[in-house]
């Protein structure tokens, strides 16, 4: 795992410029939530036998920062939590800050693409209904 302080790499050779992410094509946009919108982005055809990914989701995150310290802390806690792995998570590649506006700045996470939202899984018709104390014990 390589880290800075703008920059987390988890997969090797794992690096963001590898990847295309047209934000102004409707199709790339996956997903727009309270903490950011999520986009798809697909490997660059030159870096197609790299072992990588083909497509990827990348989540912005828009911080508004106080200052430096709180900017400092919050990277601090993503380091801390970052190698948590569950069969149930998809796999996050890398996580990067850049600045922005004034007093704002971005954290991008670039992750595991998912055919399927949530939302998706649980209006799904053909699956076993779940009891409570069923639901208790998935993992």
């Amino acid at each position: 795992m390589k880290k800075r302080m703008d920059e987390i790499i988890l997969l090797e050779h794992f690096k963001a410029t590898y990847y295309i992410c047209d934000k102004n094509n409707h199709d790339a946009l996956l997903g727009r939530g309270a903490f950011g919108d999520v986009f798809k982005a697909t490997l660059k055809d030159n870096i197609a036998q790299s072992g990588l990914p083909d497509e990827i989701a990348i989540k912005e995150v828009v911080i508004k920062t106080p200052g430096a310290k709180h900017t400092k802390t919050e990277w601090n806690l993503l380091e801390k939590g970052i190698n948590f792995q569950h069969s149930n998570l998809v796999t996050m590649f890398c996580l990067s800050i850049e600045p922005s506006n004034k007093n704002k700045q971005i954290l991008k996470i670039y992750m595991e693409f998912c055919e399927h939202s949530l939302h998706d899984i649980m209006e799904d018709q053909t699956r076993p209904e779940l009891s409570v104390d069923e639901l208790k014990h998935v993992t």
